[in-house]
């Protein structure tokens, strides 16, 4: 048996391929995370960041404000982007690619609402 996760349930084979994992198939201690992200609340918080960003892109060509509207605009676009990931988390949550969409994304977007 391999060194990777010895605490997870599961046989052997998906132990070493996680990429044959499934809801059906695997435990959620397989997966990047334990629990399923839900998915009303992150898709409420995609619509929501969707909408200021349009508020934004109008108030600041209207206003002239070209570095706040860039910084606010670029953090709320990486909002949206980790939100969709833990959207598609909840469908597929044994897939890292988005695991790790989601963890930079919502990272990094705060920094970007700060500078502005």
């Amino acid at each position: 048996m391999s060194n990777l996760t010895t605490h997870s349930y599961g046989n052997d084979t998906l132990r070493e391929n996680p990429n044959l994992c499934t809801l059906d198939t695997c435990d959620l201690t397989l997966a990047s995370f334990t629990y399923l992200p839900t998915l009303p609340g992150n898709a409420l918080f995609a619509g929501l960041f969707g909408i200021f960003v349009v508020g934004q892109l109008y108030l600041g060509i209207r206003h002239k404000i070209w570095g706040y509207m860039t910084a606010m605009v670029l953090g709320l676009l990486l909002e949206i982007g980790g939100y969709v990931a833990r959207v598609l988390l909840h469908g597929k949550p044994f897939e890292n690619n988005y695991f790790l969409i989601y963890l930079i994304c919502l990272t990094i977007a705060p920094a970007f609402l700060t500078a502005g």
